[in-house]
């Protein structure tokens, strides 16, 4: 079975794209909660409490704008003509990416507090380690990708 490259690995031809479920799924949600919290920010009365409001809400919209491109990728990739083009994969799966690691950095600056106590310190913990997992997760994928590109070039 031919197989292609994409940005988290090869794909056998004709199977679906893994970061399919990913970018159908997860996306519109993270869009949905970036966006209500830009909403939220932006209507608020007092953001004397949290001194990184305003940029963690840019943050959010560009997580959102970030989401939103990756399920249009999607959606661009199913079109006739351009099912299984490689840089359509590979610009859903990034946009994927950076939009999420745009939405965890505007979670933590939401959360980045005047004052510092005990739950702010595991909030901003929790934050902190899921964005080290996530880019030890993705190097992880990029060093696989690399390591199979050699060996189908070896052969």
């Amino acid at each position: 079975m031919p197989r292609s490259s994409t940005a988290s690995g090869p794909v056998p031809s004709g199977a679906r794209d893994p970061n399919d479920s990913l970018v159908t799924v997860a996306a519109p949600i993270l869009a949905g909660f970036s966006l209500g919290t830009v909403a939220v920010i932006g209507t608020s009365a007092s953001l004397s409490a949290r001194p990184h409001a305003l940029p963690a809400m840019a943050t959010f919209a560009g997580a959102a704008v970030l989401l939103l491109f990756s399920i249009q990728m999607l959606a661009l990739g199913a079109l006739p003509g351009l099912v299984g083009a490689n840089g359509l994969r590979a610009a859903k799966a990034w946009l994927y990416e950076f939009g999420l690691l745009a939405f965890l950095a505007g979670l933590g600056l939401f959360l980045w507090p005047r004052t510092w106590s005990a739950a702010t310190i595991a909030g901003l913990s929790a934050v902190g380690l899921a964005i080290v997992c996530d880019l030890v997760l993705v190097g992880a994928a990029w060093c696989r990708r690399n390591e199979w590109g050699r060996s189908r070039s070896a052969a």
